[in-house]
């Protein structure tokens, strides 16, 4: 395997902000140093389609929460909540009288459903790894867990991680890279890489069907996805041309936090994707510090 560990001569990198580097080196914390390449796991990504509006969503979400605190499944998953439709996402006029004033509406969850969620389909829905389970990719709130345990403990084509993740306070702005690191043979398979913002604990105004009343103002959102570094489909990572041990580091462009919100409760989200079927290879969260 020692010749794996080396760089392929003369590999050209086609890709615009990649650079392949010899040592995964990074930070310590989550979304730090990867394992060895041999034996990685491959983590979860579940994206929660949801809306302050949606009357259900409230019990997806405690499903979702419940399944990050499994012992058994929490430390392979990563939740994000996707904001999602006009009606469900978006704020209620007249502006500014505090009643379901956020816009938690995104790019990249207008682009997914679009791409995914069927028009006059209701919520919450999820997708696990965007990989279809008894034959759907979008799955109901109760079908979460046994999607997620399917893919449990399957091994990784590559593992990723933040090699530099870092915040300018007075200029709120971020930095951060990614370095992705081949642990299986691609087979010529091209590959992207996303990475989303999410702010945490946002509270505000929820439906829930099961409250009474049943409109909560200070409902804690978790996990919300604020906007993507990099555009809703990402960036070519990875050619194919790859070999074993090959690591890539990719420079997101810097990127300008809003002023209204919290810094404290900021993370990156980072995967890797076929280009070719959506499905997520890879996934990885850091909190900015």
């Amino acid at each position: 395997m020692n010749r794996y560990l080396h760089l392929l001569a003369g590999l050209v990198v086609l890709i615009s902000g990649c650079d392949i580097v010899e040592e995964p080196y990074g930070p310590s914390d989550n979304g730090g140093v990867p394992p060895p390449v041999e034996g990685v796991r491959r983590r979860i990504l579940l994206e929660d389609f949801t809306g302050h509006r949606c009357i259900y969503c409230p019990e997806a979400a405690s499903i979702a929460q419940d399944l990050e605190e499994d012992p058994t499944i929490g430390p392979d998953l990563v939740v994000v909540a996707l904001h999602v439709t006009d009606f469900f996402a978006g704020p209620v006029p007249p502006l500014g009288d505090g009643y379901y004033d956020n816009d938690f509406r995104t790019e990249a969850g207008t682009t997914y459903t679009n791409q995914w969620l069927p028009p006059g389909s209701g919520l919450p829905k999820g997708m696990v790894n965007r990989v279809p389970y008894n034959g759907a990719l979008m799955l109901d709130r109760f079908a979460w867990d046994a999607a997620i345990t399917e893919q449990l403990g399957q091994p990784a084509l590559m593992d990723l991680w933040f090699s530099e993740l870092t915040r300018n306070s007075s200029a709120g702005v971020v930095n951060a890279k990614v370095k992705v690191s081949v642990a299986e043979d691609l087979a010529g398979a091209e590959h992207k890489l996303v990475v989303y913002l999410l702010e945490d604990s946002i509270v505000g105004w929820q439906s829930d069907a099961f409250a009474s009343p049943s409109e909560i103002p200070d409902y804690v959102h978790r996990h919300v996805l604020r906007d993507d570094l990099n555009s809703p489909w990402g960036d070519v990572v990875l050619t194919g041309t790859e070999a074993v041990g090959d690591t890539i580091e990719f420079a997101l462009p810097a990127y300008t936090l809003n002023s209204g919100w919290n810094t404290e409760h900021l993370s990156l989200v980072a995967y890797v994707y076929n280009s070719a079927t959506y499905e997520v290879m890879q996934v990885v969260e850091k909190y900015v510090p």
